[in-house]
């Protein structure tokens, strides 16, 4: 399990989860069009963009959570 922190609030989840998975399993709603339940996302539509803390913001649906975040 990985520990994240979304909006001052942490929760944890497994690894692999995208920062997408990982903010609506802990109650942070991202807006999306692109994401489909059962589909692999493809990160097209970028309105799911979100600050990791990278240099540059990252598609939630295909960014990939890592401890720390």
């Amino acid at each position: 399990m990985i520990e994240i922190t979304i909006d001052g609030r942490t929760g944890q989840v497994g690894a692999g989860a995208s920062v997408f998975d990982a903010a609506r399993m802990n109650g942070t709603p991202i807006p999306t069009l692109c994401h489909l339940q059962n589909e692999k996302p493809v990160g097209g539509c970028r309105l799911c963009m979100v600050d990791t803390g990278a240099r540059v913001l990252t598609a939630s649906c295909v960014g990939a959570v890592e401890a720390g975040m």
